[in-house]
């Protein structure tokens, strides 16, 4: 009777002990499984299936921070708005930049230079506004879907670098060939940031 009880609560203290680790087990894989890495991990793998529509490809010209000139440069600290823009001509494009302020630049403005517009489309976004600090805005990916361009992008909340006392405004100009878009068609360029709309912009082919 004595070895049976030895036995028998042996058995239990190993029985408990193997329950909990396997219930420690499952909960360390349900956190890893819900984490936002882990869900950006699997939706960026090859073969991935998306149902945004077909991804395109893009091709990075210039990013840094700048302070917009006019208007923009008078928003509030707070504002907290992604301004976006298509750019389908050399004269648009030349008034984009001369309405900014460079602050620091990622990239070369001769890539803007070698911009054939007849075969792309640029696009330019910054952001009102963030702490000078590393380059917190960058595209993620491009997709179309009939006559819908997505156009997602990421802004880091704490990006690594050395954080300076400014308010400035996160900048990033990419460009889409045009043979990747519809023909012919009004395109609706939609603008997101963290997977949140975040503008539009139409453009009606001339």
């Amino acid at each position: 009777m004595h070895i049976t009880f030895l036995f028998g609560a042996r058995f239990d203290t190993l029985s408990g002990m193997l329950w909990m680790r396997l219930f420690l087990l499952c909960m360390v894989l349900a956190a890893l499984s819900c984490s936002p890495r882990a869900t950006r991990e699997a939706s960026n793998s090859p073969g991935a299936p998306d149902s945004g529509g077909k991804e395109i490809g893009t091709r990075f010209l210039l990013g840094g921070w700048i302070v917009p000139k006019g208007r923009d440069a008078e928003s509030e600290p707070f504002a907290e708005t992604l301004k976006a823009f298509v750019i389908t001509t050399e004269e648009d494009m030349r008034g984009f930049l001369e309405g900014l302020d460079f602050i620091r630049l990622r990239g070369n403005l001769e890539a803007i230079d070698r911009t054939d517009f007849s075969e792309a489309v640029v696009l330019a976004v910054y952001y009102l506004w963030r702490p000078l600090k590393g380059d917190p805005l960058s595209l993620e990916r491009a997709t179309v879907d009939g006559a819908e361009v997505k156009i997602s992008l990421e802004l880091e909340q704490d990006p690594q670098g050395r954080e300076r006392p400014f308010l400035m405004a996160p900048l990033y100009i990419t460009a889409l060939e045009r043979q990747d878009l519809p023909d012919n068609a009004s395109l609706e360029f939609v603008f997101l940031i963290n997977g949140e709309e975040s503008a539009k912009r139409t453009l009606i082919p001339e």
